[in-house]
């Protein structure tokens, strides 16, 4: 039965990291899909799914970045694109969660972009909500920080229409808007992706 292979995935899990490695490797794509296809068991891969992070560069679980947590941090900070690893942490979407020392899951596989739009309707009710950082209604702030960037970025509007103009000129309908931003840190400009959470890849 499903449950019996779902106990044995855990088993080998716990008793024998390396060896589930190489099987999530292989078949983990696979694993995720059923998030999407079977709901009802989605629990069950979520507890046995395996993610690449910022923290390291080793495979966690849910529960393990979980147990690493802020306080007050409202759920589990994702990043999803299908890219590399590698191409995921030089993202400049990562900049603000980074410098506030905040976790954050690399996802790259294609299912996972469809997960963090589902994720309210196939999580447990118990779970810590997955929150994707590539929109606007997530952010690595408090509620003061929040306010206190809003009145600078209010400051900023009258400097920083010259380069909207120019930026709306060169790319015509193609952006959906141009702003300015406080949370980057490294970089002088970052693609923000869509109201629907597809990234823009």
């Amino acid at each position: 039965t499903q449950r019996k292979i779902f106990n044995e995935l855990k088993k080998l899990l716990e008793t024998d990291r390396e060896k589930y490695i190489k099987l999530w490797f292989f078949f983990g794509k696979i694993l995720k899909e059923g998030i999407i296809q079977d709901p009802e068991h989605s629990k069950n891969i979520f507890d046995i799914a395996l993610f690449k992070t910022t923290y390291n560069d080793e495979w966690t679980t849910l529960s393990e970045y979980e147990s690493r947590m802020k306080e007050n941090q409202e759920g589990i900070y994702c990043l999803a694109g299908r890219d590399s690893i590698s191409g995921l942490k030089a993202s400049p979407k990562l900049e603000a969660y980074t410098q506030k020392g905040f976790e954050v899951l690399l996802m790259t596989d294609t299912v996972d972009e469809v997960i963090l739009n589902d994720s309210a309707f196939i999580l447990p009710a118990e779970a810590k909500k997955l929150l994707n950082i590539a929109l606007d209604s997530v952010s690595p702030y408090t509620e003061a920080e929040k306010k206190d960037n809003d009145r600078k970025l209010k400051e900023l509007e009258i400097e920083f229409e010259p380069l909207k103009k120019i930026a709306d000129e060169i790319f015509g309908g193609t952006l959906e808007e141009v702003r300015p931003s406080l949370n980057l840190t490294n970089s002088p400009a970052v693609l923000r992706d869509g109201k629907n959470g597809i990234s823009i890849q």
